[in-house]
């Protein structure tokens, strides 16, 4: 059966597209469904940016909270638009890692009582940051007309933020290239990340092994974020 998905709020033909792909190897999965302000929570019941329902076999996304959710701004200094966009990126994979962990268990009525949801959901972060990872390593951020209502959020947020925060004007001025941060506030960040220090990082950047520079400005990739949260060393 070909799962037809429900639309309430569309993200675009990418983020489904990357969503049916994920649940196609998933026979449990019975419906998937884009949504905003649906008040989802995961297994755990803190992440609201998506929900694996057990005895429906559904995957629900909210694109709202995937929009309000910037930590990465905060924490790694990830431009707003990359940062949405991984949200929708790992809310789909962490509730699909969700979705297998039940199809190889063969539950299907709910969590037995046994589960140890700590286990269950550190298996789904872990996979579903590399699956993100995978992701930026093979294509770009999507054009925001082509992600639907997403796109219009997005761009509404972005004028709603840009008088006030500095990532915006430093997103549109390489609007359309690889960078997805600046190197210089990740490291003010994260001083002790990556094994070494900010001018051994510049130093790589510098020597175009990673990142990338553009007009004289030392940026990050969106993998290179990631990679820095995840097992993969700079």
């Amino acid at each position: 059966m070909v799962i037809q998905p429900k639309l309430t709020f569309d993200p675009g033909p990418v983020a489904v597209t990357v969503a049916m792909d994920v649940v196609k190897g998933l026979p449990n999965v019975k419906e998937l469904i884009f949504l905003t302000n649906g008040a989802v929570v995961c297994m755990d019941g803190r992440d609201s940016r998506g929900r694996w329902d057990i005895p429906t076999g559904t995957i629900t996304i909210d694109v709202a909270e995937c929009v309000r959710q910037l930590d990465w701004v905060r924490k790694l200094g990830m431009f707003v638009t990359h940062n949405i966009w991984f949200n929708i990126l790992y809310a789909i994979y962490h509730e699909g890692v969700h979705a297998w962990q039940c199809l190889q268990e063969g539950w299907t009525e709910g969590l037995p009582a046994d589960a140890d949801i700590d286990m269950l959901e550190q298996e789904a972060h872990e996979k579903a940051l590399d699956a993100a990872f995978e992701w930026f390593n093979h294509n770009s951020l999507p054009n925001l007309n082509s992600m639907g209502d997403l796109g219009l959020e997005i761009r509404r947020l972005r004028n709603a933020m840009y008088a006030s925060n500095p990532h915006i004007e430093d997103e549109q001025r390489v609007w359309g290239t690889d960078a997805a941060g600046r190197a210089d506030t990740f490291a003010i960040l994260n001083p002790d990340s990556g094994g070494g220090d900010a001018e051994c990082l510049f130093n790589r950047i510098d020597e175009g092994s990673f990142g990338c520079v553009i007009n004289g400005i030392r940026y990050l990739r969106a993998k290179d974020l990631i990679a820095s949260q995840i097992s993969i060393h700079f």
